[in-house]
């Protein structure tokens, strides 16, 4: 009879459901029954929504509030005691779950939810294994629980870390960022589809989901000051993604008189529009940056979010896998951009980075992710 495995996320930041999505496929075709939900909708309620609006408002408009939050040691340690008690009065909907499902073993991709799973942990009404699963380049004490029988960890200095403070080595396992195998796009099949010439080079840009980041104006005078400045031999489009920032995309809408420019609020798959990018101009979400560097696509960092993501800013700026370009000019970027659009220096200079194959360079079964789940069935 095949194992079943419970995967809980929250939605909040597509990162924490598309590495939930990615374990559970591969655990799919390995032949385990799997079953994924968002936790905050599973828990859904004034307490959850409250927080959630209260977390999405602080990133908006107070992001050296989070940075401070995120930071702050003195924090870490005056909440770290109250999660799983404070999770523990509101997991009724999670226990109905699991004992409807009889879970041999439940993943959590977001502290939220490993929080719930070790409050059911602890009252005794889960008696199976809990796994966590990172989905950054740096470690947060808040993502440790005692309940855990194993982690899923995307960098070996997250494993070093946890070694430091107690955690057993054997109980980590460094899989890199989960994902599924690298996708085979007819790149000009998809080209015609969306109606960019073929011999066009592709600019892709993302403007912010959670509205930080690049404003519908500095984008398009980016992409006015590329065009004035690009040779005449050297013809390109631009594809703007949106995500969930609507305001933002009809700005575009309003303001974008290019017919060059290709506007759209999700996108999916979005390896699609990797396969036909020259480069990505973005932020180091977790996620979004594993599946660009999966495709070898050079990302060009022009803001982060405070917090979580200026962590992993550094971390990829340092193996290289990044260019750090938030302190330059429009002007400056526009050079920059147009010299990689002529010369794919930067592609070229990911292919033989190997910190790029340590991160993403998994693109079949995961053997560490399979490893850390023989290790829970059978030597636990």
């Amino acid at each position: 009879m095949s194992k079943k495995v419970l995967i809980l996320y929250t939605s909040v930041g597509l990162g924490h459901k598309t590495i939930a999505e990615n374990i559970g496929w591969h655990l799919e075709q390995d032949g385990m029954q799997v079953k994924l939900f968002d936790i905050l909708e599973v828990q859904s309620g004034p307490l959850v929504n409250f927080g959630t609006g209260l977390h999405s408002f602080i990133n908006r408009k107070l992001p050296f509030v989070w940075r401070w939050l995120y930071m702050s040691k003195l924090m870490t340690l005056i909440t770290v005691p109250f999660r799983v008690k404070l999770a523990s009065k509101n997991t009724g909907k999670t226990k109905q779950i699991i004992n409807e499902f009889s879970p041999d073993l439940v993943i959590t991709t977001q502290t939220s939810a490993s929080a719930v799973m070790a409050a059911l942990k602890d009252s005794g009404e889960y008696k199976n294994k809990l796994v966590i699963a990172f989905s950054d380049y740096h470690f947060h004490p808040f993502w440790l629980y005692d309940q855990a029988d194993a982690y899923l960890v995307n960098i070996v200095e997250q494993k070093q870390e946890m070694i430091k403070r107690g955690v057993g080595e054997d109980k980590i396992f460094v899989c890199g960022m989960t994902l599924k195998p690298k996708p085979e796009i007819d790149v000009a099949s998809v080209k015609q589809r969306l109606e960019v010439p073929q011999n066009d080079k592709v600019v892709l840009l993302a403007s912010g989901s959670l509205g930080i980041g690049s404003s519908a104006d500095s984008l398009l005078s980016l992409i006015n000051q590329i065009e004035s400045k690009l040779a005449s031999n050297i013809s390109t489009s631009y594809i703007i993604v949106c995500g969930k920032n609507e305001a933002m995309q009809k700005e575009l809408q309003e303001k974008n008189k290019n017919p060059k420019v290709k506007l759209f609020g999700f996108y999916t798959p979005l390896a699609e529009l990797y396969a036909i990018s020259d480069l990505f101009v973005t932020k180091p979400g977790g996620l979004s940056t594993a599946e660009s560097l999966q495709m070898h696509l050079p990302l060009f960092v022009t803001h982060i979010l405070a917090g979580q993501e200026e962590l992993n800013y550094y971390y990829l700026r340092d193996k290289k896998l990044i260019e750090p370009v938030m302190d330059l000019s429009i002007s400056e970027l526009a050079d920059k951009i147009i010299k990689e659009l002529a010369d794919h220096q930067i592609r070229d200079a990911l292919t033989q980075n190997n910190s790029l194959t340590d991160l993403v360079g998994q693109n079949r079964k995961p053997e560490q992710l399979f490893a850390a789940i023989q290790y829970l069935f059978h030597n636990v």
